[in-house]
């Protein structure tokens, strides 16, 4: 048999353009699971030697995406140029033609990564705090340019934001970003305050005509019925520090102070009673903050029990007893004594509060798989005239029996109370209910007062425009605006609204619309990316053989954030030249059951199976070449004994560096993996998974810090998390000179050490 030599000659259209070497070099510079790869060993030692300041600048220089205002290439003066070795040329590099294609169009190249650009550009003057925050005492605020005011503020706050090391934000630098139709666009001259850009809502809204508050007795039937499934009313936990730990015994509705334990632990911890699967925030119009001694809220809802497993997909056909929990975080000393919140702290030290039940809801309707309140005020004025009950706001939930029910939560100092030590238990009907025959909703997300979004267990995703169904006396019950079927092979775990507002034909951006865009995490292993104007889904990531536990979105990653596969948590790009790109952000040490960022600040938490609840910051520059690590750190971490039928809660854990487990990555030596801390097992008891974490979104940027978060043990805690920068050297010297408050006067450097 004879083999033709192929013609040369003529263009062979069924093979890909690039040549086979190409190719490959293609593969070697993006991962299957979408995260970017970074050439290794290639001026490994320069970039050592630099600075970060410099590092920094040669990030910047190799391809800083430009806002649409300025969209030319900016050169650094100075920049000192890489060496580049054969290898890496041969097999981490575009081909000529692929290369020179991206730079004509100003694509960023494919080994390097960008901090996050905004959406949309909108200037405008906000609030910031000028002073240190707590918890019960009044935000000290002033008037600022916000990060949307040119490029050269976002990239100082960017690369200021990126420095901290710290557990929590850095309050100079907190700053509400978030974005509601609802909001009051103030004129040129005037600023955004918390009040105009977070509104009250639903006014006319009363608490439903159904309210009525049930005995101790009747209530008993609707209450956890214990803890592990053995009969006992109570947990033993230990806590304080190793070796010095004391044993606590915490009844349902007790609640635990932990600088009794830990002089500078800030914590509380509380007993709901069974596992928490939802918990969330109430949120409070900034006005009546004063008013009510600084005193918050946080709803949180327990199973029956347990030994209770709700089954993916399956209503309960008969009444199911359970109840959602209002529990109040207040300050110690009572509103007389503190003249309304303006009073000074003790001896400069911080008033950890004190938790307690308020109040109890008895529903019928099963145990509720998320909670999640309106996100704007929706709470009666303090001053609102005494003949009927005010309504503390709006909780929204998914049900065992398949509904989605809105509750009016009453204000629990409206209702009296024989005996104060013991919370209010009421029942009352929902004043919103919905529910399709032919799936089971799950999880959901509030895009404003208006919209709502639920995920279903078919794959399907229902939109609701609530107002029409509240605005009504008669009609509750109301049909979906939406329904986008087969988003997912199998049911939708987690949902988040991306809050950015369209664009009109003309450019402008249409600020009092409603955001189309949602993100869905499925058990196909999904992340999906739905534009509810044309109804169509797209794949965000690569499918992973894991189930997407939870999603949400970053104002300030400007991104979809995610669980993935081998316990980590990645961050995906949504401006559209890195769409769909994305790296890793934290690695936790087992399944992470839950993610949630803020509104104020680009600290990202994360709740996983381990009995961990961890953050990080995700403004850090994912650069391994940097002097810096990449840390991230362990706030707690729950234990249980099976044999003493005892948990531990352990703390004050040092922080931990994100491992690069890149294919490009230098072999450790043997000396560093013989100094690594020894990672935990792979196995744990399922009472210390931490199923949910969510951070004060709804109270001010004052109490932006709190974090609560939830455990299947029952036990539930909340934590004042602030940062720092290491070696205490303000970046730029100070938020003023970032900011633009104050004229920098040609000195943009970072300000840090350089043998640091």
């Amino acid at each position: 048999m004879v083999n033709l030599r192929p013609r040369k000659s003529h263009v062979n259209y069924v093979q890909d353009p690039l040549s086979e070497a190409d190719t490959q070099s293609l593969h070697l510079e993006v991962d299957s699971d979408g995260s970017q790869r970074e050439p290794a060993q290639v001026g490994e030692n320069i970039e050592t030697a630099l600075s970060e300041d410099e590092a920094y600048r040669e990030e910047d220089a190799e391809g800083d995406m430009d806002d649409d205002k300025d969209s030319k290439p900016v050169t650094a003066k100075g920049q000192r140029k890489r060496k580049k070795s054969v290898k890496e040329s041969q097999n981490l590099s575009l081909s000529k033609d692929v290369s020179s294609a991206r730079a004509s169009q100003g694509l960023p190249a494919y080994d390097h990564r960008h901090r996050p650009v905004p959406l949309y550009w909108l200037p405008s003057r906000v609030e910031r705090l000028s002073e240190q925050p707590s918890p019960f005492l009044e935000a000290k605020t002033v008037i600022t340019n916000n990060y949307m005011s040119s490029k050269v503020i976002l990239d100082k706050l960017g690369r200021a934001s990126g420095r901290n090391f710290g557990p929590g934000p850095i309050w100079e630098y907190m700053e509400d970003r978030s974005w509601w139709k609802e909001s009051k666009v103030p004129a040129v001259e005037e600023a955004e305050t918390e009040g105009t850009r977070r509104p009250k809502v639903f006014d006319s809204v009363n608490v439903d005509a159904t309210l009525r508050v049930i005995e101790d007795q009747e209530a008993k039937s609707y209450l956890p019925s214990d803890n592990n499934g053995s009969g006992q009313s109570s947990i033993k936990c230990l806590f304080g520090y190793p070796v010095k730990e004391s044993v606590r015994e915490l009844k349902i509705f007790d609640s635990l102070n932990m600088s009794e334990l830990l002089p500078e632990s800030k914590a509380q911890v509380f007993n709901a009673g069974a596992p928490v699967w939802g918990i969330d925030w109430c949120p409070i119009y900034i006005e009546d903050h004063p008013h009510r001694s600084y005193k918050q809220y946080i709803a949180v809802a327990p199973l029956p029990s347990a030994s209770h497993s709700p089954r993916i997909g399956v209503k309960c056909t008969t009444s199911l007893c359970a109840c959602i929990q209002i529990w109040s975080y207040s300050p110690k000393i009572s509103s007389s004594q503190s003249e309304k919140g303006k009073r000074k702290e003790n001896d400069g030290e911080l008033d950890t509060g004190v938790m307690k039940c308020e109040l109890v809801l008895c529903v019928e309707s099963g145990p509720a798989q998320e909670i999640k309140w309106c996100p704007l005020p929706s709470n009666d004025a303090w001053n609102t005239p005494l003949n009927r009950v005010r309504k503390l706001g709006l909780l929204a939930g998914t049900f065992e029996d398949g509904s989605l029910c809105i509750y009016t939560i009453p204000d629990p100092e409206d209702l009296g109370r024989s005996n104060k030590s013991d919370p209010i238990y009421v029942k009352m009907k929902p004043i919103f209910r919905a529910a399709l025959e032919e799936t089971f909703m799950w999880c959901l997300d509030w895009a404003n007062s208006e919209r709502l979004a639920v995920g279903c267990t078919n794959g399907a995703i229902a939109v609701y425009d609530v107002i029409d169904a509240l605005s009504q006396e008669e009609s509750r019950d109301i049909l979906p605006s939406h329904y986008i079927p087969s988003v997912h092979q199998t049911a939708i775990r987690s949902i988040a609204w991306i809050r950015s507002p369209d664009s009109l034909a003309d450019g402008q951006l249409h600020l009092k619309g409603d955001p189309n865009l949602l993100s869905t995490g499925g058990y196909d292993g999904c992340v999906m990316l739905t534009d509810l104007k044309d109804g169509l889904s797209y794949l965000l990531n690569n499918r992973t053989r894991d189930v997407v536990y939870s999603v949400t979105y970053s104002k300030f990653a400007t991104g979809v954030v995610s669980t993935d596969l081998d316990f980590t948590v990645k961050s995906f790009f949504l401006t559209p030249s890195m769409l769909g790109r994305g790296h890793i952000v934290m690695e936790a040490g087992g399944p992470v059951w839950s993610i949630h960022t803020s509104d104020y600040h680009p600290i990202v938490a994360t709740g996983s199976a381990d009995g961990a609840v961890q953050t990080t910051n995700m403004m850090r520059s994912p650069r391994r070449a940097l002097t810096s690590p990449f840390l991230f750190h362990k706030i707690y971490q729950l234990d249980y004994n099976r044999k003493r039928g005892e948990y531990r809660m352990l703390e004050q854990f040092l922080p931990q560096e994100v491992p690069d487990r890149s294919s490009t990555a230098k072999k450790k030596k043997k000396t560093d993996s013989e100094s690594e801390a020894p990672q935990g097992t792979g196995a744990w008891p399922a009472e210390v998974s931490v199923t949910r974490v969510v951070w004060n979104n709804g109270c001010g940027i004052g109490r932006a810090p709190l974090l609560a978060s939830a455990t299947v043990s029952g036990l539930c805690r909340i934590d004042w998390l602030l940062g720092f920068f290491l070696g205490g050297s303000n970046p730029y010297n100070g938020i003023e000179y970032i900011r633009n408050e104050i004229e920098s006067y040609g000195d943009n450097e970072l300000n840090v050490d350089e043998n640091e």
